[in-house]
């Protein structure tokens, strides 16, 4: 009995809605398809609207930031940067930062 494993990723949209599991292929071993993760979330980039950045971020400011507040100290510390009109960019290099 062959058995065979999933590489699936979560998609989200660009305001944070999730569209579901998107299964991208199918594995002979479970190695090969971590390895087929792993490179998935290596060449994958993580967007944010100002809501989904909120609903993100929001518990880990105790929620004592509103949305526009959270957003700016996000662009201020080069956590996210912004990529086009309601749509902000993870910074991956990113390591800790005060504002």
């Amino acid at each position: 009995m062959n058995r065979y494993y999933a590489t699936g990723i979560s998609a989200y949209g660009h305001d944070g809605t999730d569209h579901g599991t998107i299964t991208i292929a199918t594995h002979e071993s479970y190695a090969e398809a971590q390895e087929h993760a792993h490179d998935l979330m290596e060449n994958s980039m993580k967007y944010y609207s100002k809501r989904s950045l909120f609903m993100e971020q929001a518990p880990s400011f105790n929620f004592e930031l509103n949305a526009d507040q959270l957003l700016a100290k996000a662009l201020k510390v080069g956590f996210i940067k912004k990529v086009g009109e309601d749509k902000y960019e993870l910074n991956e290099d990113y390591s800790g930062g005060k504002a």
